[in-house]
């Protein structure tokens, strides 16, 4: 039979819920539990985050015990560490990890009658059902009888309202001390999975209409000049379990060495929210690190994702190149069997500097490239950026051009006796189906030993390993570049 309550009214009796999706770090006497008044996030990309917890409590004379249980659950237990301490001897604490996993309790209630709740997603209502749990098992996975029917991992949750058994035991972590009581204070250092963050940036490409190409002092081609606005955004995801409210968070840009002691015990991919604040975000370096630290503090729900703006430029002037890449693989087969069709990529670049009109460093991430077009947004690519310290080229690919197309084709291949040795000729056909006069740049890598025996286009820069050209192709016309090449 269904008893039927608002979800609004007050429950008489004491009940401890227990979502099956969703951890809460509870379960301890709370006679002797202190919470944290201060708590301080490192976190960093790698999906490892330093807590910092400071703890100001008052004792009852010769108490022994205190638990703390707001902490993360995917906590590694070899890195806590207390100090600070004041007004209390440490004797010794442990940790117990077995609580913090709603398996352990419903392996406790497995044969047990028990109430099973589920909320209504349309009117809120909560509908209540006798329910008996048959299994559960590490994974998460339960299965419930209830009057007419069994379910394997039914929606909603478990209602106990006898707690005369010891289903729920102290969790956390458990301190033995001596004390004479009084005010005491402690501080908790420790690692953990669960608190992650990214950092992802809109690239949008202003009016291209009027192209202006750019060269450097040896007159060797740069590409074209466009303004765009450039902004960014730091996204923090809390899966660690618990809830931090007035905390301070710091974001660490720089991959750090770690041994990799996975300690992912209860994974929940439910996201809860998704909320934007309104904070804004200092940075600085420290230790060959790039920190960006939260100036206010922060309340993070458990499952919520925190979104914060932190870099905003409307006039920064980027490069844009079509670029032409090959490897360059000679052999005997004739020119017809060596025939390559390919669109050159699209390049954006811009150095972080003041004359491009953006001066941070910029934490890694994804770069979405963006044009307006009939007055609202096209997603043209996006590529992935490492981490950029100030003055540094930053490239990005957005993907190939539709209307250049490439042909390539090895014309002729002579092998001397030395089989490592080898001449060999090569045409390229660029085609250009847009309006405008392009350039392209094409870059070929070449094998071992090598240089240019003729060429109709003189390449702009050679080094050991490759050859630059760059050809211009006239709007609905094509270009030709023809090179022969030794390698030995």
């Amino acid at each position: 039979m269904l008893l039927q309550k608002k979800w609004n009214k007050v429950i008489s009796i004491l009940v401890i819920i227990l979502s099956i999706t969703a951890y809460q770090p509870l379960f301890a006497n709370a006679k002797n539990v202190i919470t944290a008044d201060q708590t301080t996030i490192t976190a960093y990309q790698q999906s490892i985050s330093l807590f910092n917890q400071k703890y100001n409590f008052n004792l009852e004379p010769n108490q022994n015990i205190i638990n703390i249980n707001d902490i993360a659950k995917d906590i590694w237990p070899n890195s806590i560490n207390l100090t600070n301490l004041t007004n209390i001897k440490l004797n010794s604490f442990s940790y117990d990890l077995t609580n913090h996993m709603p398996y352990e309790i419903y392996d406790k209630l497995i044969g047990k009658n028990i109430k099973w709740g589920q909320v209504s997603p349309t009117d809120g209502i909560e509908y209540i059902q006798k329910a008996k749990i048959i299994s559960a098992d590490i994974n998460g996975h339960i299965l419930v009888k209830f009057n007419d029917r069994i379910e394997i991992n039914p929606n909603g949750y478990a209602i106990i309202d006898d707690l005369t058994e010891n289903i729920i035991s102290d969790s956390g972590i458990k301190i033995s001390m001596k004390t004479t009581g009084g005010k005491a204070s402690l501080s908790l250092d420790y690692l953990s999975h669960g608190l992650n963050w990214q950092s992802n940036y809109i690239l949008i490409l202003n009016n291209q209409d009027n192209i202006k190409q750019r060269y450097d002092d040896q007159k060797i081609w740069q590409g074209e000049e466009i303004s765009a606005k450039l902004t960014g955004q730091i996204t923090i995801d809390n899966q660690t379990g618990i809830n931090f409210n007035n905390a301070y968070i710091r974001l660490v840009a720089g991959d750090i060495n770690h041994i990799n002691q996975s300690n992912m015990i209860y994974d929940n991919p439910n996201i809860a929210s998704l909320k934007m604040a309104n904070n804004q975000i200092s940075e600085k370096t420290a230790s060959d690190k790039h920190i960006y630290k939260l100036d206010d503090k922060v309340n993070l729900k458990n499952n919520a994702i925190l979104t914060m703006p932190f870099i905003n430029s409307d006039n920064l002037i980027i490069l844009k190149k079509y670029i032409l890449k090959n490897r360059v693989f000679a052999n005997r087969n004739d020119e017809n069997d060596n025939i390559q069709f390919t669109n050159p990529e699209i390049n954006f670049s811009f150095q972080n500097n003041k004359k491009s009109g953006f001066k941070k460093a910029l934490p890694a991430g994804i770069v979405r490239i963006m044009a307006i077009e009939d007055d609202a947004p096209m997603l043209l690519g996006e590529d992935q950026i490492a981490h950029m310290p100030i003055d540094e080229t930053i490239n990005i690919k957005s993907g190939k051009a539709f209307n250049i197309i490439a042909k390539r084709q090895q014309i002729t291949f002579n092998q001397g006796k030395d089989y490592n040795v080898f001449n060999a000729s090569f045409k390229i056909t660029l085609k250009n189906a847009k309006k405008n006069d392009v350039i392209v740049e094409i870059i070929e890598y070449m094998p071992g030993k090598w240089q240019i025996t003729d060429q109709n286009i003189k390449a702009v820069k050679t080094n050991l390993t490759n050859a630059i050209w760059q050809i211009n192709v006239p709007a609905n016309d094509s270009a030709i570049l023809r090179y022969s090449m030794k390698s030995r």
